[in-house]
């Protein structure tokens, strides 16, 4: 099973994933918390293989920047950014100069109207 750390602020779409992997039989899950901050010792405590990290979470760091943190501690944790803020600027920032350059790992940002996977060319926007 695919261990999972959610990490979203906002009650209903936490509780919303959380339930998801709950009934996954591929996934389990194994914390949920609301502060980015807090990201990189639940993956340290917890043997995380996937992280659900939203963008703007409680706390001093935004998701990202989390993520990153996560990548240069343990590339093969796979992370994928969430939000539902159409906000061009964390695209750029999800694509621009964090694990995927630092790392050569592809992540994936997922937001309400766009996907993008780094792994693909631009042509895949």
């Amino acid at each position: 099973m695919i261990r999972v750390l959610v990490v979203e602020d906002q009650r209903m779409p936490s509780e919303n994933i959380e339930r998801i992997l709950l009934d996954s039989k591929r996934y389990t899950l194994v914390a949920g918390i609301t502060d980015a901050s807090l990201a990189l010792a639940s993956c340290r405590r917890h043997s995380v293989d996937l992280v659900l990290m939203d963008v703007c979470t409680a706390g001093s760091k935004d998701g990202i920047s989390a993520a990153a943190e996560i990548k240069a501690w343990k590339p093969q944790i796979k992370v994928i950014i969430i939000t539902s803020m159409v906000e061009v600027g964390f695209l750029k920032r999800a694509k621009g100069k964090t694990w995927a350059d630092v790392h050569g790992t592809g992540s994936v940002y997922i937001n309400q109207q766009l996907y993008y996977d780094s792994d693909e060319s631009d042509a895949a926007m």
